[in-house]
C-alpha cells in the first residue's frame, strides 16, 4: 500500500477524532442547553463522517470488497444526527415557553 494513502487515512483519523473530541468537549463546557445541543450535533457528525471517509478509504487501498457498511452508516449518521438535535430543542423550547436567550445567567436550564 502506498505511503501517500496512509498518510491521507492518519490525518482524516486524526481530524476525525479531534471533531468527536471537540464537539464531546462541547456538551460539558457549553454553558445553555441550545448550545450544549447544537455543538456537539455538528461536530460530531462531521468528525464520524470523516472517520466513515478514512475507513472507506482504507477498504479500497487494501483491496477489500466494497460493502457499503460505511455509505449506509454515513448516511444513517446525517439523518439521525440533526433530526434528534431539532428535537430535543424543540422540547426544551417547549418544556420552557419564554426562554432568556439574550444572555446565559439569565437563562436556566
Amino acid at each position: 500500500m502506498s505511503l501517500i494513502i496512509e498518510g491521507i487515512v492518519a490525518v482524516l483519523l486524526v481530524v476525525g477524532g479531534l471533531m468527536a473530541a471537540i464537539g464531546s468537549l462541547g456538551v460539558v463546557t457549553l454553558p445553555r442547553f441550545l448550545s450544549r445541543v447544537h455543538g456537539p450535533s455538528v461536530s460530531i457528525t462531521g468528525g464520524l463522517g470523516t472517520l466513515l471517509v478514512a475507513a472507506m478509504i482504507w477498504s479500497w487501498a487494501t483491496g477489500d470488497h466494497f460493502t457499503g457498511r460505511e455509505v449506509f452508516v454515513s448516511f444513517i449518521l446525517a439523518i439521525t444526527s440533526p433530526i434528534t438535535a431539532h428535537a430535543l430543542s424543540r422540547a426544551w423550547l417547549k418544556h420552557n415557553p419564554k426562554p432568556a436567550l439574550e444572555s446565559d445567567d439569565q437563562c436556566e436550564d
